[in-house]
């Protein structure tokens, strides 16, 4: 078989990856009731509770009215709360639920499975510079700044 220029290009064989990992990681989301997007949230709340709705939507790369978007669907499947915040009454700070925290590690334990699994086929050494070169290539694409998330992909609207 003939392979294309197309097909041998590092850019084709990095985004056929990117969507075979983006299916298993849809995949073990559904297994938990969350959707794409909510587990950046559920990330980044797990790591720092009560972080403020600018500060979250500026950490996962998505627009304000998105980050609102996606804390007021968490709320409503009891996944966080939003309060406002106790020094300016402007900001709302969003924390976890006793929900959304047993979401945010049966995440953990099934991203540590696709992680496993991802890395399967490599040495420690050659995942290691896997992640070396992809961020590289992150900087040589969008600079120091991680890409936005589509708003869809973010939000989970169209789940």
């Amino acid at each position: 078989m003939n392979i294309s220029w197309y097909e041998n290009s590092l850019g084709y064989k990095l985004a056929r990856a990117a969507r075979a990992h983006r299916t298993q990681v849809a995949a073990a989301m559904r297994e938990i009731g969350i959707h794409p997007g909510q587990e950046a949230l559920l990330q980044a709340l797990s790591t720092e509770d009560g972080r403020t709705m600018g500060a979250l939507a500026d950490l996962i790369g998505v627009r304000p009215p998105t980050m609102s978007k996606m804390v007021l669907r968490m709320a409503a499947e009891g996944l966080v709360d939003r309060q406002n915040d106790h020094g300016d009454a402007r900001r709302a700070r969003v924390h976890l639920t006793d929900e959304g925290r047993e979401r945010a590690r049966a995440l953990k334990k099934r991203w540590r499975r696709i992680e496993k699994k991802l890395a399967s086929s490599l040495t420690d050494k050659d995942a290691k510079r896997l992640g070396s070169l992809l961020g590289q290539i992150n900087v040589s694409l969008n600079g120091d700044k991680a890409p936005p998330l589509a708003d869809d992909e973010a939000d989970g609207a169209d789940q």
